[in-house]
């Protein structure tokens, strides 16, 4: 990361390291393995602030409720949300694979 993007992006970064510190993991139910707190901090340190802002306000439209856990006609098991975006059991989070086994 270059200073000029570290400088403008260290109070996005110390709030995302804040929140990891002080929510507790059992609250935290991301829909993907990469979480979108760990997505967003990893943004904002390769593309610096802008980037770390659009991954959080993606991520956010993504992670809402209205999701159907779905199986398509080749046998893809994923998510489809509201927006009628699939995506692919390989992304998803071990908690929400086990919602297919129920």
């Amino acid at each position: 990361m270059t200073y000029f993007k570290f400088v403008f992006s260290w109070p996005l970064l110390l709030l995302i390291q804040a929140y990891w510190y002080f929510v507790n993991r059992n609250h935290r139910r991301c829909l993907f393995k990469t979480t979108c707190s760990r997505a967003a901090y990893n943004a904002t340190l390769e593309k610096g602030l802008l980037g770390g802002v659009k991954c959080i306000l993606l991520r956010f439209k993504i992670c809402r409720d209205g999701y159907k856990l779905i199986e398509d006609e080749y046998q893809n098991k994923g998510i489809l949300t509201v927006d009628g975006e699939f995506y692919p059991f390989s992304l998803l989070a071990d908690w929400l694979k086990d919602e297919f086994k129920r």
